[in-house]
């Protein structure tokens, strides 16, 4: 039997040291925690950070990383009545994101501890957040249906990816998509560029970016339910000093069209979150080349691939090379 704690505290040294073999087995390395410390310190009303713990006899075999949220219907019901109704009353649901690390911040699989079932582990830890909490709504990849029984399943959008291993420049991604140099020309012709920055953003650029943010969300098709604390939580990554954080951030005539945050982690550089500057007619196709030079940047830099997250639109899909199919579940009791 494990032993399971829920709360909002972020792991201690001593705790993340349980996880070192985890995180070398999939390419990763000890930056993610500069990520979910990040998340961990932010919270609103709604939506609070959760941190759930699995024991064994007092060893320490799990961890996942999560939010508390009470608005969070919109995300499996269309009906609006219900969804205010639902919200109205602040039933307080868990929303664990299972496909891939950190995107959104807060996406992770479940951490496990080196000589531990990981299935039984993340089984037992699912089976928690189905009995003791109102509404569990967790995203995971396809393959791993069989940890969901019982739940109500419904269609999420894929993860994208861009392998960069074997690749040796940026041109061999450019090569693989039609109409890509008449982007790359159309964005620098204006005077466009990609300026890359590590570490924290200067202050001065926070409130742009929450406008691009607050831009971007009110046109997604996705509604997260823990929207309303997502411009305080990128805001808190973007002043992380940390020099694992990416920032590329897409300029013309001394104006920022948009930005993606990644974090560089092992073998991968992984995006934490982005926004573009929607009020505009056009941004000249500013998103394509970004991602084009975090490629650039991937490769330069030794590593094997660049995970850009859910693909929630057309130009984002056109850009990957690679999906991984995901599924939502919903739980209530």
């Amino acid at each position: 039997m494990f032993e399971m704690t829920l709360d909002g505290r972020m792991l201690s040294r001593e705790e993340r040291d349980v996880f070192a073999g985890y995180l070398s087995r999939h390419g990763l390395d000890e930056a993610i925690w500069d990520v979910f410390e990040c998340f961990t310190q932010v919270g609103t009303r709604m939506t609070q950070p959760r941190v759930l713990r699995a024991h064994d006899g007092g060893r320490l075999v799990g961890v996942a990383f999560m939010a508390r949220c009470r608005a969070w219907s919109g995300a499996v019901f269309a009906n609006r009545l219900l969804q205010q109704g639902l919200d109205l009353f602040g039933i307080p649901a868990c929303v664990w994101i299972r496909v891939g690390f950190c995107a959104e911040i807060l996406a992770n699989p479940g951490f496990v501890a080196d000589g531990c079932d990981y299935a039984e582990v993340i089984g037992a830890m699912i089976d928690y957040l189905r009995k003791h909490s109102y509404g569990t709504i967790i995203i995971d990849h396809a393959e791993d249906e069989g940890l969901h029984s019982g739940s109500m399943k419904y269609p999420y959008v894929c993860d994208g990816v861009v392998p960069v291993d074997g690749m040796r420049t940026a041109q061999d991604y450019i090569d693989q998509h039609r109409n890509i140099k008449r982007k790359i020309k159309a964005f620098t012709n204006k005077g466009g560029t990609i300026e890359v920055v590590r570490g924290a953003l200067p202050e001065a650029l926070l409130d742009t970016l929450g406008r691009c943010m607050t831009a971007t969300v009110a046109r997604s098709v996705i509604h997260a339910p823990f929207q309303d604390s997502f411009i305080d939580v990128t805001a808190r990554t973007c002043q992380c000093p940390s020099e694992n954080l990416v920032h590329f951030i897409a300029w013309m005539n001394g104006e920022m069209l948009g930005y993606h945050t990644f974090v560089q982690t092992g073998r991968g550089l992984r995006m934490l979150h982005g926004a573009f500057d929607r009020e505009r007619r056009t941004t000249y196709h500013c998103y394509e080349n970004i991602i084009i030079d975090t490629v650039r940047f991937a490769i330069e830099h030794g590593l094997e691939a660049v995970y850009f997250g859910p693909v929630m639109n057309e130009t984002k899909r056109r850009m990957m090379v690679q999906f991984g199919k995901s599924t939502l579940h919903f739980y209530s009791n």
